[in-house]
């Protein structure tokens, strides 16, 4: 018996002798009915007294609960699993009922192969892990949270003990302050001949056009005849034939610097019957030294026209490419900096922008990004990767600079919509994320609308002030996919209500697929711009939208979009969401003040004056050199 708070028995006597004294029987006629009431109101504070003290009988468990921590990483094999299976096998053939065991396969990661069963049965293993590390202290972490609480608790831990990450020394020390028994079987693997690559030795730095040699140290435990192929960031630049003698053997390969950058030299043994293939690859790596390099990304050559001669008159080696064209992640590591000339977000996919922010961010290079009436804001950066990326924020935050804007979005809900892109969202839910990423740019004195349409149109949300964003994000999470295709009708919905809308500027962002009959389409839109200020602009999905779609911007004032590549559609709201408000893009002769001292601007005497600028919001970690008006 354990009791947590002796004190609360001094209670005890001194309660039942106060019910004694209130409750002891004066009357013989009711004595029995008394005295009855007495004892059961004795006992029930008898028992509260007790269960305030904490009185606890402990009675020893019977039952056992066994986690078989199994090591499934490389330095075993498939006979050293088979052990492993047997002996599981085995331990549960012999088990009683009750007892149940639970089995944990661990690596460089752990995967719980089977929770806590009484069954007397086991088979094989299912599970995988990843197998290049042995974590032994995360399995000895998984298996403790496993345990019931009412059974004596074991680990067995099935491995050859050669951990490789975390501690399970720390660990161990936890389960043994928790009560659990580790026991431990040594599985040995069997020793079998094996040749394995210890090194690929490389200068860390070499000058371009300097020679060097690549040493490839191969270790064998008996005689044996291989293919050695040695690659260069991918390319495979030898493949040989190499006889090796038991014990040390070493190769070299005679290279020639021939561009500045990085090379990931990687060396492959292919060996029949080999025992371990798992250490038959080997990389390093060594860096170019030459002139830098300089990556230039670019629509238009006439942007670019007096930035390349600047660049190579100072002694830098510059590659001009468009998005399209843009190199793989592996080549970038081969520029000092990336400049990124007025082009679209929507020109990037998602991929090629993280790309370009891991250069910066994970490998030092430069981003120098040149403004356009295509770039920042109105160029759609908002919340992508290189926003991120850059010291500027591409939203601006001062609602003063931005007059009202009314916005309609007016989004196709046809079966059609219903379709997915090549990462299986479909074509609907990429609208609404793009209209929730648009709502975010809108101030609270914007005003806006969701109207939907198929064969009838309808609004899902009405105009209303953009105050609490969150209740026009959670209406359009609403929208789910229809019948046919009307656009008349969506625009006939969307004319009624936003002719009396007071705002300076109103817009419309329709996005189709254009499979609905053009007929009134193109002069309502005309109607809309011409007798109420209200302009039009088209997303298209597909690569055979109808002529009717572009007729429409043009008669609306607004921008057509042909959307191929349906993840861009988010970007494009939000560049049109910018556009919609004509504040971001600001024309006229302007003077620049120095806020800073920089050597970025050494040799300026003095600056001139320039001819307008794209706002934006600098980072509060932003260094400002310059500052407009």
């Amino acid at each position: 018996m354990r009791i947590t708070f002796p004190l609360a028995l001094i209670l005890l006597p001194l309660a039942l002798g106060f019910l004694a004294y209130i409750g002891w029987p004066r009357m013989a006629f009711r004595r029995r009915r008394d005295t009855l009431s007495l004892v059961l109101r004795g006992l029930l504070v008898t028992f509260v007294i007790l269960a305030l003290a904490g009185v606890q009988i402990v009675r020893p468990v019977q039952k056992w609960a066994v986690v078989f921590l199994v090591d499934a990483s490389d330095s075993l094999g498939a006979v050293s699993r088979a052990q492993q299976e047997a002996y599981i096998q085995n331990a549960l053939a012999t088990k009683p009922p009750d007892d149940e065991w639970a089995v944990v396969l661990f690596g460089e990661n752990v995967s719980i192969e089977k929770p806590f069963s009484a069954a007397s049965q086991f088979t094989s293993f299912r599970s995988t892990v990843k197998a290049g590390n042995t974590n032994l202290a995360e399995a000895i972490q998984t298996g403790l949270s496993l345990f019931p609480a009412d059974a004596v608790r074991r680990m067995v831990i099935l491995s050859d003990g050669r951990e490789t990450m975390g501690s399970a020394a720390v660990k161990a020390q936890l389960a043994a302050a928790s009560g659990v028994e580790i026991s431990t079987v040594l599985i040995e693997r069997p020793q079998i001949a094996d040749i394995r690559i210890l090194s690929v030795e490389t200068p860390s730095r070499v000058a371009e056009g300097q020679q060097y040699d690549v040493n490839v140290t191969i270790e064998a435990d008996e005689a044996a005849a291989a293919q050695l192929l040695i690659f260069a960031n991918g390319v495979l630049i030898q493949d040989t034939n190499v006889t090796l003698r038991a014990g040390t053997n070493g190769y070299t390969l005679s290279q020639t610097a021939e561009a500045s950058g990085y090379l990931n030299y990687t060396a492959r043994l292919n060996v029949a019957g080999d025992g371990i293939p798992q250490n038959n690859q080997f990389a390093a790596f060594s860096q170019v030294v030459g002139q830098p390099r300089v990556l230039v990304v670019a629509h238009d050559d006439s942007e670019i026209a007096q930035l390349i001669p600047a660049l190579e008159t100072a002694g830098v080696q510059v590659d001009v490419q468009t998005p399209a064209n843009l190199p793989p992640a592996s080549s970038l590591v081969n520029y000092r900096s990336v400049i990124i000339v007025n082009v679209p977000a929507k020109d990037f996919s998602t991929s090629q922008m993280e790309q370009m922010q891991r250069a910066v961010r994970d490998l030092g290079a430069g981003l120098v990004f040149i403004g356009g009436p295509e770039s920042y804001g109105p160029g759609g950066y908002y919340l992508t990767p290189i926003e991120e990326t850059l010291p500027v924020e591409t939203r601006i935050k001062d609602q003063k600079r931005i007059p009202q804007l009314t916005i309609a979005y007016l989004i196709d809900r046809s079966g059609s919509m219903s379709m997915a892109d090549s990462s299986g969202i479909p074509f609907l839910e990429l609208g609404k994320r793009a209209i929730d990423l648009s709502i975010d740019l809108l101030q609270a004195t914007d005003r806006a609308a969701v109207g939907t349409f198929d064969s009838n149109g309808a609004w899902v949300a009405p105009f209303q002030n953009v105050e609490d964003k969150r209740i026009l994000q959670q209406l359009i999470a609403t929208l789910r996919p229809g019948g046919g295709t009307d656009i008349l009708a969506g625009m006939e919905l969307v004319e009624r209500d936003i002719i009396n809308e007071t705002s300076p500027r109103k817009h419309i962002i329709l996005l189709t697929d254009g499979g609905s009959s053009p007929t009134g389409l193109i002069e309502l839109t005309q109607r809309l711009h011409d007798d109420y200020g209200v302009t039009t602009s088209v997303v298209a999905l597909g690569v055979n939208s109808p002529a009717f779609l572009r007729q429409m911007t043009e008669v609306g004032d607004g921008n057509y979009h042909q959307v191929q590549d349906i993840g861009q559609i988010p970007n494009i709201f939000a560049q049109e969401t910018v556009l919609a408000t004509r504040s971001y893009i600001q024309e006229g002769d302007f003077a620049l003040t120095r806020t800073a001292n920089s050597p970025i601007l050494n040799g300026f005497d003095a600056l001139p004056t320039l001819k307008g600028y794209i706002a934006t919001t600098s980072k509060p970690t932003a260094q400002t050199l310059l500052r407009g008006p």
